[in-house]
């Protein structure tokens, strides 16, 4: 009897001792990915440049980047002031990449709503070290939109991400 309580007595001291996980919310909000037309039908890629998106984030929450432990992207939303809206599109697939991270695609819409002007992307299930990406000076968004003919326009989708930080 004796053994089960010491092993029970050990069990919660060592579940006691673990140090909880919090999670805390990253918004990067309109960012902004330029189509530069000619545009054809078929695959047309864009990128921009977000630049230390985890800066005011951590002055904000006074963390460190060393305590964040895991991140997650939960939303992405695309706006466009396109006056075709997004019926130009059969899908929109979107990565991100750094010069010192593998490229991992974070969401995509297959097909895209027609007649509207905002779309919600569906999130991937597997994202393979956003926190790493996210933790560099630079990161690259990378849109690969399939338009389904010929434009001349220049597009600009607006980006709104969010994330969960674990720290």
């Amino acid at each position: 009897m004796k053994i089960i309580q010491l092993f029970a007595f050990v069990i919660l001291l060592v579940s006691s001792c673990k140090q909880e996980q919090k999670t805390s919310e990253l918004i990067l909000e309109n960012i902004e990915i330029t189509l530069d037309g000619p545009l054809f039908e078929g695959s047309n890629t864009a990128q921009c440049l977000v630049e230390s998106p985890l800066d005011n984030f951590l002055v904000d929450n006074k963390f460190e980047k060393e305590s964040l432990k895991e991140a997650i992207l939960t939303e992405l939303i695309i706006k466009t002031d396109d006056t075709s809206n997004f019926n130009l599109y059969q899908s929109i697939t979107i990565q991100f990449v750094s010069e010192n991270t593998e490229m991992v695609k974070v969401a995509v819409i297959n097909p895209v709503p027609q007649n509207t002007n905002t779309i919600t992307l569906k999130i991937a299930e597997e994202q393979k070290d956003i926190i790493e990406l996210l933790k560099q000076e630079k990161i690259y968004i990378v849109a690969d939109a399939i338009l389904n003919s010929d434009s001349d326009m220049n597009v600009n989708l607006n980006c709104n991400l969010k994330f969960n930080i674990k720290h």
